[in-house]
């Protein structure tokens, strides 16, 4: 007998994961594994795939916290400026040497240019949000 709770209270993801789980298992008990090695496969990869998934839930009732770190313990965030910088003619900017080495053909890995990166010079309001939430707080 398979027991589905769904209780209000219960977290979202148990409730999901047992209704998926029921459904996959009336959907597959009418398949024969022996002629079908695939399904086999595919329902054993399914249940994998939930209970890590179910796992990773559990687990994220159980956070980390800044009380999870030792007292003096400095968090941060860095950059690299050829990755988020782009935009080699906006601005006032120039191209800068690596600019330049990059459009050299076959210097680079597959030509590869950072012309098109995270784009901070567009969203750089966006970003700069970020650096104010609060796990990056340094208190030095």
């Amino acid at each position: 007998m398979i027991f589905i709770s769904t209780h209000a209270q219960a977290p979202l993801y148990k409730r999901t994961s047992t209704c998926l789980a029921v459904l996959s298992l009336r959907c597959l008990l009418g398949m024969d594994f022996q002629r079908s090695p695939f399904c086999f496969f595919s329902f054993i990869v399914f249940f994998l795939l939930l209970s890590f998934e179910s796992s990773q839930a559990s687990n994220a009732g159980h956070g980390l916290s800044r009380e999870s770190f030792p007292e003096g313990f400095v968090f941060g965030t860095a950059a690299s400026a050829y990755q988020v910088e782009g935009m080699a003619l906006k601005g006032g900017r120039g191209p800068s040497i690596w600019d330049a080495f990059v459009r050299i053909p076959n210097t680079i890995a597959g030509n590869a240019t950072a012309d098109v990166t995270v784009d901070e010079y567009h969203h750089y309001k966006v970003i700069l949000s970020l650096v104010h939430f609060p796990p990056f707080f340094s208190q030095l």
